[in-house]
C-alpha cells in the first residue's frame, strides 16, 4: 500500500507534464510542418485564418529540383515572426501548392495572365483575405520584408507608403486643403488592430499610388503635438461612436479611428478595423479613389 501511495504522486506529475507538453508538440508538428493544399481548399484557408491569423500560401512546381529547399527557406522565414499586439504568441502559418498540377485556369487566378510565364508565387493572407500576391522569385531577404509587413510584425522603411505628420501645425494645413482628401488614422502601435488595419491601407496606398493616407500614433507622437490635434475642433461623425451625434476629437475614442477630411472638415470615418474590400470602398465614396479604378 505504502508503494501504491508513493506511485499516485508520480502518475499526476507525468499527467500534468503531458497536458502542458501537448501544446507544444501540436505547434511542433502541426503548425512547424508546410502543409501541402490544392487550389480548391486555398477558399477554406483563406476564410480559415480569423482575426489575428497571417498565413503565406507558396506556390511553386513540385518538379523544381530545388523546390525542398525553397520550402524549406519559406518556412524558416514565416517561422522566424510572431503576430504582435496580442495577449499570447500565435504562430505563422504556411501552406504549399504544387504549380505543376494547377489547370490553365487556376494558373490564371494565380498568376493574373493567361501568358504568364510565371511558376513562383506567395499568396499573403490576413484576416480572412489575400491582401497581396507576390509573383516571385524573391530573395529571402524580400519575402522576409513582405511576411514581416504583411503579418503586422513592423512594416519596414522602404516599404511604408502611408505618412505621418510632423506635427500639429502640418495636419492643420492637410485639413484644410481645398477639395483633397486626406485620410488620418489615429491608434498605437500596442494596439493590435491597429497594427492590422496598417497592413490593409498601406498595401492599398501602394497598389492605387495614394500620397494622402496618415498616421498618428497617440504612443509615440510627440505629446504636445499630438494634444494640438485632438484639441483643433475636429469631430467625430455619429457613424463612429457610441453618442449618435457629431463628438469632438478630444472626448477620445477607440482605437484605430479613420478620419477623412476636406476644405477643414471632417467628412466621413472609419470605426475600427476595416478590411480590404470595405477600406476601397469608403475611399471611392470620399472620392480619393476613382470609381473606374481597377
Amino acid at each position: 500500500m505504502v508503494m501504491k501511495k508513493n506511485i499516485v504522486p508520480g502518475i499526476i506529475a507525468v499527467c500534468v507534464i503531458l497536458v502542458m507538453a501537448v501544446p507544444i508538440l501540436t505547434n511542433i508538428f502541426v503548425n512547424g510542418k508546410m502543409k501541402t493544399i490544392t487550389y480548391p481548399e486555398l477558399g477554406d484557408v483563406i476564410s480559415s485564418t480569423g482575426s489575428y491569423g497571417f498565413k503565406l500560401v507558396y506556390v511553386a512546381p513540385s518538379s523544381s529540383e530545388d523546390i525542398e529547399e525553397a520550402r524549406e527557406a519559406v518556412k524558416e522565414i514565416v517561422g522566424s515572426y510572431n503576430l504582435v499586439g496580442t495577449t499570447e504568441e500565435i504562430p505563422l502559418e504556411m501552406a504549399y501548392m504544387d504549380y505543376d498540377v494547377l489547370d490553365d485556369t487556376q494558373k490564371t487566378a494565380i498568376f493574373g495572365s493567361e501568358k504568364s510565364t510565371e511558376k513562383i508565387a506567395y499568396l499573403l493572407i490576413a484576416n480572412n483575405e489575400l491582401l497581396k500576391t507576390i509573383l516571385g522569385p524573391v530573395s529571402d531577404s524580400v519575402l522576409s520584408d513582405y511576411v514581416s509587413a504583411f503579418s503586422a510584425n513592423g512594416i519596414p522603411k522602404d516599404m511604408q507608403k502611408f505618412k505621418v505628420a510632423e506635427d500639429a501645425k502640418e495636419y492643420s494645413k492637410l485639413v484644410k486643403r481645398k477639395n483633397t482628401v486626406t485620410m488620418a488614422v489615429f491608434g498605437r502601435d500596442t494596439c493590435f488592430y491597429c497594427n492590422q488595419f496598417k497592413v490593409v491601407y498601406n498595401n492599398v496606398a501602394d497598389e492605387y499610388n495614394l500620397d494622402d493616407i496618415y498616421y498618428f500614433d497617440s504612443s509615440s507622437y510627440d505629446k504636445t503635438e499630438y494634444d494640438k490635434i485632438m484639441d483643433s475642433g475636429l469631430t467625430i461623425p455619429a457613424s463612429c461612436n457610441d453618442t449618435e451625434k457629431d463628438v469632438p476629437l478630444q472626448t477620445g475614442f477607440g482605437t484605430p479611428l479613420t478620419l477623412f477630411t476636406k476644405n477643414g472638415k471632417v467628412i466621413d470615418c472609419i470605426d475600427g478595423y476595416a478590411n480590404k474590400e470595405k477600406l476601397i470602398t469608403k475611399l471611392k465614396t470620399v472620392g480619393m479613389i476613382k470609381e473606374d479604378e481597377k
